[in-house]
Parts: structure tokens; sequence; C-alpha cells
């Protein structure tokens, strides 16, 4: 399989996770509210990070085991 297409379908799946979670994020009310110090002015969602940590865990063990 192509380097550049196991690229794009691990960013295709980091996208679609990234905004799943986001989605669950603002149901739960998982928010940070900004203050004083915050660089955004509208509350944000929190752990979108989370999304791409578990692609590249996931994309490495099925790599891994190969």
């Amino acid at each position: 399989m192509s380097v550049y297409l196991i690229a794009l379908f691990i960013c295709i799946t980091t996208y679609f996770l990234t905004m799943a979670y986001r989605c669950y994020a603002i149901k739960a009310g998982v928010m940070d509210i900004p203050n004083d110090r915050s660089s955004h002015v509208i509350p944000t969602p929190l752990g979108g990070g989370i999304s791409i940590y578990i692609v590249s865990l996931l994309f490495f063990v099925i790599f891994y085991i190969q």
C-alpha cells in the first residue's frame, strides 16, 4: 500500500474522529470557558487531541503487527 494512501487515510480518520468527539464534547458540556488569560473568546470543546492520539496508536499497532 502506498505511503501517501496510508497518510491520507490517517488524516481522514483523524478528522472524522475529531469531529465526532467535538459533537460529544459539546453535548456533554466538556467545554473550556474563557477567562482573562484565555486566547479565545467563545467556549471551546476540550480534549480534541485525544482523537489524534487514538488514531496514531491504532495505526501504529496495525502496522506493527504486520
